[in-house]
């Protein structure tokens, strides 16, 4: 990555800025970032504008969603950079034109209440409709006391219990969206009781209108006739609403257009710094993007620029006398790049650690098919990574299927090495092993993988702290030179117990006393390292007792994340048992017609499911802690570009 600082003309900066979006490859930082000097160029009204812009989007989102209008392309036609003129003029259209919208949507709105309240007048004069009384005299009783009301579903029981000791009746009309229409009637003289019951309830009082007269018959007929003739309005209104989208559907695209192209520059201008005639740009660029991207600039602004290149590595830029964050831009090759979502999902490598890309997915991939080896439901596996990949079946996971259909195919590999196809071992001879039947082999094995990947991790650490720069990370850290000479000690005592049955004193101190040792003195020697201790303090017991802890807590993470590799085994062994179970199953229901081809079918399919979820959960636990913990940071910065979307052209207006 190389540090770049753009200084060019305030009339120039629409032009520089499209061509920076358009590149696509820098990165932009706070113009701050370049030291005390810059702490005066702040440019706040970028800021401002900023502000303006996110809420121009806002209303013109509401105003596109009630007129039903999708944003058209503008083929041809040249977009303007001019952020304070296209805020001035957003903000004046825009206006004219809510007005107009809000109005028609606020009748749509009216007009919609008062249908569903007819609806509801409806549905309770409905149960009622074979009545003759007039509803006059319904409103009018004189010792009944009645009350037509919308109650919440869930209060209901708690108004019949406020009402238990009065004499009263609550009649349910209709049930919609978590509410109830009620008729409700007590006597006369306890209308207040009803009143108050109500009111606990969280009732909406909802009386017949004094407009409905007659029988309930007749006062259905009355809101048939208005419900007609508010349709009718309503029908209006819609071709009101349609006209008002057509009438200003090119130029509110036309808004939408160049208020996503304006509020990406001035979201760029956020981090830039102003002086009276200039504007100054920082931010990261990809070395191999250097020559190209000056010379693009270069030629946008006819050669009104300044532009300052430096290296990222420390000390090297007199830009900012502090070594910047760097951003760290990931760059494997297209057959690696859908692993990439392993480790993002951990963390971003920091700019100077080594990228664990490649590493992560294929000891994924190895450790998935290891605990999952079937040439049967490897291929379902990887004919579903397929037609994710290509986004056949599903958008938006390609680099899932990718995932799936390497570790599907890998499968399938184990699975000739295993013996088995569709949890069968009968198909086809196994070209190393059968899990099942050499549990304790496969568990040797799986130890010995371990160590194999504890190591690795063990020396990108030792790779990393060379990188850093990090001495006391490099020699004294548990997972550098002394961690690795510790467990390699430990891995061969245990091997010569093992074949020899005994190691003499001599190694075991060599091996393991003296990395041990110094373990345990770490605090006390990385202080007097940096000159904050003599060697009297060597032995300052705090210290020593908080290296000790961490030696000791060392030395069983060494035990305890080796051993962890043993599931590689215990999963692929589980494989193979829960293929045993399936064929039990098909056994039993042999006799059955058809019962044996369904038994198959939806035992693969279960152990597909579930233990292709289990192993995948596994191999992440043994990627993240049994070994990034040893080397990966993670605490990068994403690489995030500058891209101005939509561009249909450049310039000032």
């Amino acid at each position: 990555m190389k540090r770049i600082l753009i200084v060019t003309l305030d009339s120039d900066l629409p032009v520089a800025t499209v061509e920076m979006g358009r590149r696509g490859v820098i990165h932009l930082t706070p113009i701050q970032e370049l030291g005390d000097w810059a702490e005066d160029l702040e440019w706040k009204e970028a800021g401002e504008l900023a502000l303006r812009y996110s809420a121009y989007h806002r209303r013109l989102q509401i105003v596109l969603q009630s007129l039903s209008i999708a944003v058209a392309p503008l083929p041809g036609e040249k977009v303007r950079v001019a952020p304070a003129d296209v805020a001035s003029w957003v903000e004046q259209r825009l206006a004219d034109i809510e007005a107009s919208v809000k109005t028609v949507i606020q009748k749509q709105q009216g007009l919609q209440e008062e249908l569903e309240r007819l609806d509801v007048l409806a549905n309770g004069l409905q149960l009622i409709a074979h009545l003759g009384v007039d509803l006059a005299d319904l409103r009018g009783l004189r010792l009944v006391y009645f009350v037509p009301a919308i109650v919440p579903e869930q209060n209901l029981d708690r108004l019949r219990g406020s009402l238990a000791e009065v004499s009263s009746v609550i009649l349910p009309i209709l049930r919609r969206d978590g509410r109830v229409f009620i008729f409700a009637f007590s006597a006369r003289e306890k209308a207040d009781v009803l009143e108050r019951a109500l009111k606990s309830a969280y009732a909406e009082r909802r009386d017949i209108p004094e407009e409905l007269a007659g029988t309930p018959a007749e006062a259905l007929r009355q809101i048939e006739t208005k419900r007609m003739a508010l349709q009718r309005q309503r029908e209006d209104v819609e071709k009101g609403r349609q006209a008002l989208a057509a009438a200003h559907r090119s130029e509110l695209s036309r808004m939408h257009h160049e208020l996503t192209l304006n509020a990406a520059a001035v979201e760029a201008w956020r981090h830039s710094g102003k002086t009276q005639k200039t504007r100054l740009v920082t931010g990261w660029l990809p070395a191999k993007d250097e020559r190209d991207f000056v010379s693009r600039i270069t030629e946008a602004v006819e050669g009104r620029v300044l532009v300052r290149v430096d290296d990222a590595s420390p000390g090297s830029s007199p830009l900012r006398p502090n070594d910047p964050p760097v951003p760290t831009c990931l760059d494997n090759p297209g057959i690696i790049r859908p692993f990439e979502a392993l480790v993002s999902t951990y963390g971003i490598p920091n700019y100077r650690e080594i990228d664990p890309t490649f590493f992560a997915g294929f000891l994924f991939v190895l450790m998935f098919a290891t605990m999952f080896g079937d040439v049967g439901q490897g291929a379902i596996l990887a004919a579903g990574g397929f037609l994710l990949g290509k986004e056949i079946v599903a958008k938006g996971n390609s680099a899932f299927g990718w995932i799936l259909l390497s570790c599907g195919v890998a499968s399938m590999v184990f699975g000739v090495l295993y013996g088995s196809v569709f949890l069968s071992e009968d198909t086809i001879p196994a070209l190393w092993l059968r899990p099942i039947r050499n549990p304790e082999f496969f568990l040797s094995v799986a130890v010995a993988f371990g160590v194999a990947v504890v190591s690795l991790g063990l020396v990108l650490n030792i790779m990393n702290a060379i990188l850093t720069r990090d001495h006391s990370r490099l020699l004294l850290d548990r997972y550098g030179l002394v961690g690795i000479w510790f467990y390699w000690g430990l891995v061969f005592i245990g091997l010569e117990y093992a074949t020899k049955g005994g190691v003499s004193a001599l190694i075991v101190v060599v091996l393991l006393v003296v990395p041990l040792f110094l373990l345990a003195l770490r605090e006390p020697l990385l202080d007097f390292a940096r000159g904050h201790g003599s060697v009297k303090n060597l032995l300052n017991p705090l210290l020593v007792f908080q290296s000790g802890i961490e030696t000791f807590d060392t030395a069983l993470r060494y035990f305890t994340n080796t051993l962890s590799y043993i599931r590689l085994a215990a999963f692929a062994i589980s494989h193979a048992g829960m293929g045993l179970m399936v064929f039990t199953f098909v056994a039993m229901l042999r006799q059955v017609p058809g019962g044996e081809p369904l038994a198959l079918v939806v035992g693969n399919a279960f152990v597909i499911a579930l233990e292709g979820l289990v192993v995948s959960i596994q191999a992440l636990r043994l990627d993240y802690y049994e070994f990034f913990t040893k080397f990966f940071q993670g605490d990068g910065i994403p690489f995030r570009p500058l891209v101005i979307p939509d561009i249909r052209g450049s310039g000032k207006e």
